[in-house]
């Protein structure tokens, strides 16, 4: 593990002599504590990992023992792959530099990806459903940081309850896209398991991440803003909140979770998408005029997103369900359309 690690960083480096592998949490400062810092040369492996999981985690420990003998059908056995999590900081794009690293890795046996970490003292609570679950958690992020606290506001103002959050710092929140783990399928007819279990490529969905000790006033945000049809205007007509419950459920919640899963994965599976590229701002408002001018404007200002979503097919439905920007990535700059 030690030399795989090694090996990566060393190709890093190579390509971005700025590269850093850092602690994969970063601990507060205590007096007396063991301070892990961000591992800058490669040559100084392992010497500079105290530990192996200050810097590196592997998921699947029991795969680093031996296997030895053989199967009861007489094969050999095969040693099981390992599954190793480091934290990289780089000034370019990760999907760009783990491109040009791959056929490397290949010849030593191993591979490399970029996966999206959760944070620390925090737990999955939401799950966006009826959306396009390729759109750029950045993207999402962005506009939900804009939208919400402006939401609370709105709340605070209106309702004059929970007034002492006013003129407050709103919690800090992730979003990412995660692959969806589901409970037992018996508890499903015959046809909705087979769908679930034969589309299991479809099952991921962008959750919100937030941390227990914010998570009372988030909530109470975030259903009210879901209840006002707010996501349905900033990610997709269809789209809705699922609170997702930590610990163990009942069989009937069980049942409801796949059944939204499988309107989700319904949606992904209808729907596809298109980049678009020199797109600016998506809500610059801008004067409305008709081509003839003794026309009446159906209203006075626009925005590039309220036309989109606006745009009609022949029969009179909807064409465009949702639109977001790219803000991360090697498609950054981006717009994705859904359709």
């Amino acid at each position: 593990v030690h030399g795989d690690i090694k090996f990566v960083f060393s190709m890093l480096r190579r390509l971005d002599a700025s590269a850093e592998i850092c602690p994969l949490y970063d601990e507060p400062a205590e007096e007396g504590a063991i301070q892990v810092a961000p591992i800058r040369d490669p040559a100084k492996f392992p010497t500079e990992m105290i530990d192996l999981s200050g810097h590196a985690q592997v998921s699947n420990s029991w795969s680093l023992v031996p296997v030895f003998g053989t199967k009861k059908n007489g094969d050999p056995k095969k040693q099981a792959d390992s599954y190793t999590y480091i934290k990289v900081r780089t000034r370019y794009c990760m999907e760009h530099l783990s491109a040009f690293m791959q056929g490397k890795l290949a010849e030593r046996g191993c591979s490399f990806r970029v996966k999206e970490f959760q944070s620390l003292d925090t737990k999955t609570r939401y799950a966006f459903i009826g959306t396009w679950n390729q759109f750029c958690p950045a993207g999402v992020y962005e506009a939900c940081l804009k939208a919400l606290p402006e939401h609370e506001e709105h709340m605070i103002r209106n309702q004059k309850k929970n007034t002492k959050f006013l003129g407050r710092d709103f919690p800090s929140f992730m979003i990412r896209r995660s692959y969806v783990r589901l409970p037992d399928l018996k508890l499903l007819t015959d046809e909705d398991a087979a769908y679930l279990s034969y589309y299991y490529h479809l099952r991921y969905c962008l959750v919100v991440e937030v941390a227990d000790a914010d998570f009372d006033r988030f909530q109470r945000v975030m259903e009210s803003f879901d209840a006002a049809g707010g996501f349905k205007r900033i990610l997709s007509a269809n789209c809705h909140l699922l609170e997702l419950i930590n610990g163990s459920i009942s069989d009937s919640a069980k049942i409801e979770w796949c059944r939204k899963m499988k309107l989700n994965m319904n949606f992904n599976h209808n729907y596809t998408s298109v980049d678009l590229p020199g797109v600016v701002n998506l809500e610059y408002p801008a004067e409305v005029e008709m081509a003839d001018r003794r026309k009446k404007t159906p209203y006075k200002f626009s925005s590039l997103r309220r036309e989109l979503l606006g745009l009609l097919r022949a029969d009179g439905a909807t064409f465009v369900n949702g639109v977001l920007p790219v803000r991360s990535g090697r498609d950054k700059g981006m717009l994705t359309l859904v359709f």
